[in-house]
């Protein structure tokens, strides 16, 4: 779990650091669309265009977002599409030394605060059930 977690986390940071605080839709679909181009040819790095965007304006919680995880596809689409996409975020922000020191311990930050605000709601759910 604490790698799935790490993963989605750095995934998030990245998404934010790209994205926010402004964004666009039509931003988020350009990139996507973008991002398959540049990697015509690589079968094993094909990237579902609905989860990919779905995905960024998850953790951007875009309120016009009316599709919810997995957006139709399956857990391997899910974690592909979100490594990939990932990967080209931490390229671009060609990450290196200080800038991916920085980078890790905003991740690590992001995915202490996703299981403190769980543990919050696991908590609250327990005194209603009581």
């Amino acid at each position: 779990m604490a790698h799935n977690l790490m993963g989605y986390s750095a995934f998030a940071v990245a998404v934010l650091r790209k994205f926010s605080p402004t964004y666009s839709v039509s931003e988020i679909i350009q990139y996507v669309a973008e991002l398959r181009k540049a990697l015509l040819g690589e079968e094993s790095l094909e990237v579902n265009p609905r989860v990919a965007e779905g995905l960024i304006r998850d953790v951007l919680q875009d309120k016009t977002l009316t599709d919810t995880p997995p957006f139709g596809a399956d857990n391997e689409t899910m974690a592909k599409t979100s490594f990939v996409v990932l990967l080209d975020l931490a390229h671009d922000a060609d990450l290196a030394g200080p800038s991916l020191d920085e980078f890790l311990r905003e991740s690590a930050d992001y995915a202490r605060r996703w299981l403190e605000a769980q543990r919050a709601g696991d908590a609250e759910e327990q005194s209603t059930i009581s």
